[in-house]
């Protein structure tokens, strides 16, 4: 039976680095063919068929996946919060606007009568059944 001392373990488990593959390791080489053929108009699954072909261990996804990240700059995603940073609890003073004496600011424009108020929402045709020998002109 192997020893269980704790040491040793913590020693195992200080030395243990997972034996993850790069991603993508097999298409780099071929990086430069992929980018031409994207190019060219071809397919991710084209494309993954023609690597397959010569030796290339690949798939679409993978393919796709990797056109992809190609195609994104090289800064990456950003997050939400990078883009709308949140501001301080401190609210700006108010702003304060001049009184000016002896103006009156013009009315708002009265809708018109015989134009129909615009609403919201999806629009229906209103269908009219044709009375039996009628003929729509």
């Amino acid at each position: 039976m192997p020893s269980t001392d704790p040491n040793l373990i913590r020693e195992a488990a200080a030395q243990f680095q997972p034996r993850r593959r790069p991603r993508f390791q097999n298409l780099q080489p071929c990086r430069d063919v992929i980018v031409e053929l994207r190019e060219k108009g071809a397919s991710c699954e084209a494309i993954a068929e023609l690597l397959t072909r010569y030796g290339v261990k690949t798939s679409r996804t993978m393919v796709n996946e990797f056109v992809h990240i190609l195609c994104q700059p090289k800064g990456g995603r950003r997050r939400k919060s990078l883009l709308n940073p949140v501001t301080s609890a401190a609210t700006p003073p108010p702003i304060t606007l001049p009184i000016v004496a002896n103006k009156t600011l013009p009315a708002a424009p009265e809708p018109i009568a015989s134009a129909p108020a615009k609403t919201r929402g999806p629009h229906i045709a209103k269908v009219e059944l044709l009375k039996p020998g009628e003929q729509y002109d």
